[in-house]
């Protein structure tokens, strides 16, 4: 019983299936919270069918599972990944602010999960790292404040002081990114055409810090500081993004038109 309650987790009991990811367990935190969606669910059937003890039960389930679980799974995760070395020196993927900023605001913020890529890819590549950079990539508001940390952490170690704390850039980029979501605006009516560019300007931008300290870990590795070369696919991710954004905008524009044919334009 005290071996049971010695591996009780208060972090998982707060976070439950999310606590998984935030370790990088990547596929076990997936299996966790398809699993926890689905007890959800049970719960809002069982809520209005008035079984009120149930449905709360079924709502704090998941988070008391993980809580006795994680500590097992973490160690069993660290044993297979033995050769995991957060503390090695890593060479990010390194380019201007300005190519920075003008491929994601291009792109609509399609880039900026090309460069998630990246950096993820480099993680996994020098420190040995067990994981999916394409899933981190796809899951870009989930893991983006564990890789502004990583960012940070190994700038940080070669005397970086940066300006903006990790925390803070990842939840600026997070609530800058969900505010000015297309969805969010209707693109006439409500001033969307102007709002969404801001917005991606914005959201471009509080990638800064993250890439500064790229920049800077890099320079320092390599005794001076080189930008990745622009590929072809770089490129094509960019006017992906744009024919994206721009079949939206006209779509909207005329959507707004049938609605509303006495409008001149």
């Amino acid at each position: 019983m005290l071996k049971v309650l010695r591996n009780f987790n208060y972090k998982a009991l707060l976070l439950g299936p999310f606590f998984y990811f935030w370790l990088g367990m990547t596929r076990r935190g997936a299996f966790f919270l398809t699993w926890a969606c689905v007890c959800w669910l049970g719960a809002i059937l069982l809520w209005q069918d008035g079984l009120y003890e149930r449905s709360i039960f079924m709502i704090i389930f998941p988070f008391i599972f993980c809580a006795f679980r994680i500590n097992f799974d973490y160690n069993k995760y660290y044993s297979y990944n033995s050769n995991y070395n957060p503390e090695a020196q890593t060479l990010y993927y390194s380019i201007s602010l300005p190519r920075l900023f003008i491929c994601s605001v291009l792109s609509g913020g399609f880039y900026d999960m090309y460069w998630s890529y990246r950096q993820w890819q480099a993680v996994k590549r020098c420190q040995c790292a067990s994981i999916s950079p394409v899933l981190r990539s796809l899951a870009l508001l989930l893991f983006i404040y564990p890789l502004f940390r990583k960012i940070y952490h190994s700038a940080e170690a070669l005397r970086y002081i940066p300006r903006f704390p990790a925390g803070l850039a990842a939840l600026t980029y997070i609530f800058i990114t969900t505010t000015g979501s297309a969805e969010n605006y209707d693109t006439l009516s409500s001033g969307g055409v102007f709002i969404i560019p801001s917005m991606l300007c914005l959201s471009a931008i509080s990638l800064f810090p993250a890439q500064k300290a790229i920049n800077f870990n890099n320079a320092r590795i390599n005794g001076g500081l080189k930008f990745e070369p622009i590929r072809w696919y770089e490129i094509l991710i960019t006017i992906i993004g744009m024919l994206i954004m721009a079949a939206y905008f006209v779509g909207n524009w005329f959507l707004y038109r049938y609605q509303n044919p006495n409008l001149l334009y």
